[in-house]
């Protein structure tokens, strides 16, 4: 395959299983600059890189991703002698930090080339030819596929990895054998099929190699190269910046501080959001993250993300304080995790401190508002900005109620009903707070109950033997919020039987806002029920928003 087959000053677009080059980088971009040589080698020649340790990755490559399709499609075009795109090798020799290939040790030897492009499928024709992923050939119809129910020993199916290994005579007396044919008549119909096969580990792909300091071009080259395949998420096109930058440790703190609030549901791109927030006072990876980068150095970076990190810790701490949720049940409670990050800002402007009693209830109102009417569902960037110039002024957290209420016409729930959702969860949970809600089993309060489960007060048995909807079934006004083990003991017996046998004292349940009148807890009332504890939850809901409006 000849080099101007794939010009240097190309990218690769994926298509299926093949690699094509097209479309040029902007003029002036410097790529071509960065390319010491551009040669065929043979895929072999690949492989046993990977199995020297010769080959690794930068710190920033995303995991091995490619399903077994996308592995079929390549070994068919590698079968076809159709193009399978350049192979983007970088060689740097003061690199340090590196990832690891899927397959080889870990903490091995220092690798001679990182692999900015090519990581995919490298990896898939590597557990190929060790069998890790395993791939038949058929050699009366060429086509390949994963192993299955429908493949009979005799019905042509060789593996790929014992076509790469074996001698051609020991595949002849297997296929003879398969098929019921003499070995001639093997040779004649399918031998050239496999040695098709047999050649695939010999097939020449363009290999560049790229020895450059400038991670700034390191990393348009790499988001270039990976923005027309999977598609990368702005976090992490700015993940590469950043860690291309400060290869030392940072990547490490990062994810030491991913696995601290795993917990959580947060994940690097998050974290990395807060660290922007951090380190340029706005949300956007944007010319003021790349103007940081340019400005500052690896400690300066690790500060900030100690930032994150404490901050975080505050804003987590805020949480079980102010609403009882924690990390085993912030899941079912926290619609989305965007609005952890103005609180964490607001503890870093305050340096972890709340300034009085009327503050800390006002910020959870926020919290309360922000995430239950969906603050940040859509444009985060622009919302995250706009909140976070509030602390421009006096009051931030002031700011923020008021962008809401004159958004809605006021903070207070006009409805309450719907799916047991994490956005109706918050609001029930947070109602149960402010009643001193209690478990109905042992008394203790929902806030400092272990392993608390959503009920359902009219079992989904009962409901589904009286022919109500499903979705009334689950509907959040519902649930109650008890002990695993008064759940289990309730099973499926209806309300007006539990209520009378089961539980000690009522007033946990009505607590909970269950009508105290014994009508609504029959079944042929249930939709009366629903309407009334309905209005019970939104007046307690309001009547917390209005007290705390007041104090605005």
């Amino acid at each position: 395959m000849p080099d101007s087959v794939y010009p240097s000053s190309y990218y690769l677009v994926k298509t299926g299983g093949s690699y094509l080059a097209t479309k040029p980088f902007k003029s002036g971009s410097g790529f071509s600059e960065c390319v010491t040589r551009t040669e065929t080698r043979e895929l072999d020649w690949l492989l046993k890189g990977v199995k020297n340790e010769d080959l690794g990755l930068p710190e920033t490559q995303r995991e091995y991703v490619w399903k077994p399709p996308q592995t079929l499609d390549l070994l068919d075009s590698l079968y076809k002698d159709f193009p399978v795109g350049m192979i983007l090798l970088w060689k740097q020799p003061s690199v340090t930090n590196f990832r690891s290939l899927e397959g080889q040790s870990k903490g091995g030897k220092k690798p001679i080339w990182l692999i900015l492009d090519g990581q995919q499928r490298i990896t898939s024709l590597s557990h190929v030819s060790e069998g890790k992923i395993k791939v038949w050939f058929n050699v009366v119809n060429g086509e390949f596929s994963m192993r299955n129910n429908s493949m009979s020993d005799n019905s042509g199916w060789v593996r790929v990895d014992e076509i790469w290994k074996s001698t051609t005579t020991d595949i002849r007396r297997k296929l003879s054998s398969q098929l019921s044919m003499e070995r001639d008549d093997i040779d004649e119909k399918y031998m050239g099929e496999i040695e098709r096969v047999k050649a695939i580990p010999k097939a020449n792909v363009p290999v560049a190699e790229i020895t450059e300091e400038d991670y700034f071009k390191i990393t348009e080259i790499y988001v270039r190269l990976n923005e027309k395949g999977t598609k990368l998420k702005k976090a992490e096109i700015n993940l590469a910046h950043i860690v291309f930058k400060y290869p030392e440790k940072f990547y490490d703190k990062l994810q030491k501080i991913n696995d601290e609030f795993e917990g959580w549901g947060v994940d690097t791109n998050f974290l990395l959001r807060c660290f922007v927030c951090v380190a340029t006072n706005q949300s956007k990876f944007g010319p003021k993250l790349k103007a940081y980068l340019e400005t500052h150095n690896d400690e300066d970076a690790l500060q900030d993300l100690d930032t994150v990190s404490k901050n975080m810790r505050e804003s987590v701490r805020f949480l079980e304080s102010s609403f009882g949720i924690n990390e085993d049940i912030d899941q079912h409670l926290i619609p989305s995790n965007n609005a952890l990050i103005p609180l964490m800002m607001y503890m870093v402007k305050n340096r972890a401190k709340i300034p009085s009693q009327k503050h800390i209830d006002r910020l959870a109102l926020w919290f309360f508002c922000a995430s239950h009417y969906g603050r940040f569902s859509g444009s985060v960037e622009t919302k995250l900005n706009e909140d976070l110039a509030e602390f421009d002024g006096s009051d931030p957290v002031e700011g923020w109620l008021e962008r809401i209420s004159k958004q809605r016409g006021g903070l207070s729930v006009r409805k309450f009903e719907g799916p047991l959702n994490n956005t109706n969860c918050l609001a029930l949970y947070y109602a149960l707070k402010q009643n001193d809600a209690v478990d109905w089993w042992s008394g203790t309060k929902i806030t400092n109950t272990d392993q608390i489960e959503f009920h359902h007060i009219f079992p989904k048995k009962v409901l589904k033997n009286a022919g109500i909807d499903k979705h009334l079934v689950n509907d959040i006004r519902n649930i109650a919020m008890i002990s695993r083990r008064a759940n289990r003991d309730i099973s499926a017996m209806p309300p007006e039987a539990y209520f009378a046998t089961k539980i000690d004292d009522m007033n946990r349940v009505y607590d909970q806002f269950v009508p105290d009148d014994p009508s609504y807890w029959r079944v042929s009332n249930y939709d009366k029920f629903l309407e009334k504890r309905g209005e019970n939850i939104i007046s307690a809901l309001n009547a917390k928003i209005s007290e705390l409006e007041k104090s605005l």
